[in-house]
């Protein structure tokens, strides 16, 4: 089972760096058969949140990869009260990179992400929400300052 084990500091927390961002698995494939070129991947931080039910993406990400929102989701924060406020959900793929040469990436192919632009201000690209963690199994060591992501 590939894993990666990572320290951090505690104003950081469980960060991920280089995932890999790129168009849905059925988007790119409905490109390639439509004779377009796909964009480019592109490579970020994600902040893993157990508290998030759903990923998040930056807007850099969906404005990067041309990518076109399907619908908007009422969205509750602690701050927002009784007042949710609309995302727009979008699909995409997310890659992680292993630890080590020769294991599998954890590669999601079609990710319902919601769009948040408080991201940016935190250094970092995407929230890795429970609808991913749902198929890893995340180890949060706080007291050593280290974590775990298994796949």
């Amino acid at each position: 089972m590939p894993a990666i084990t990572r320290e951090f500091q505690q104003h950081d927390g469980p960060v991920l760096s280089h995932v890999v961002f790129h168009v849905s698995v059925p988007r790119f494939t409905a490109l390639v058969r439509a004779g377009e070129q796909p964009p480019s991947p592109v490579t970020g931080r994600a902040l893993i949140d157990t508290g998030a039910s759903s990923s998040c993406i930056d807007p850099w990400v969906t404005s990067s990869l041309g990518l076109e929102p399907h619908g908007t989701v009422p969205v509750h924060t602690p701050s927002t009260g009784d007042h949710p406020h609309l995302a727009n959900q979008t699909d995409l793929s997310i890659i992680v990179p292993p630890a080590y040469r020769g294991d599998a990436p954890l590669v999601l192919g079609a990710v319902s992400a919601l769009e948040s632009r408080l991201l940016e201000h935190q250094n970092i690209h995407a929230l890795i929400g429970r609808d991913v963690l749902a198929r890893c199994t995340f180890l949060y060591e706080g007291a050593a300052n280290r974590f775990v992501l298994s796949w």
